[in-house]
């Protein structure tokens, strides 16, 4: 399956959470690993390797209603860029077994996304 190509600064994929880490300054229950920028074909590729994947879809309101991820030991987060996910994109991800979710009405840039989603697994995963 063959894809746009997005420049490696403009896609920041799958930050994995796992549990048993520590932080060096502080005992934490997990400790979130950023991946290292991939292409969408390496991210549909990896989405298998984690409990539940979710991805941060903007510019919808139908996203998934999630309420508790404490089932889950491995999560995964994909945010893209700025410009986000073309369907075709997206489409592939739900196909792969990611979970689309709705971050609100509000476009995020990649950073504050990121920090929103991490922040929402947080929450949702008891931790």
């Amino acid at each position: 399956m063959q894809y746009e190509r997005v420049s490696a600064k403009s896609l920041k994929i799958l930050l994995s959470f796992k549990n048993g880490m520590k932080h060096v300054a502080q005992k934490r229950t997990i400790m979130p690993i950023i991946d290292e920028t991939k292409t969408v074909d390496d991210v549909i590729a990896s989405i298998k390797d984690f409990d539940v994947v979710l991805f941060a879809n903007e510019r919808t309101d139908k996203g998934e209603k999630i309420k508790d991820l404490s089932k889950y030991k491995n999560i995964g987060i994909i945010v893209g860029s700025e410009g986000g996910f073309s369907q075709k994109e997206k489409e592939a991800f739900i196909k792969a077994g990611a979970v689309s979710i709705s971050l609100g009405r509000r476009i995020y840039r990649c950073e504050t996304a990121s920090v929103a989603m991490m922040s929402l697994v947080s929450i949702l995963s008891g931790n």
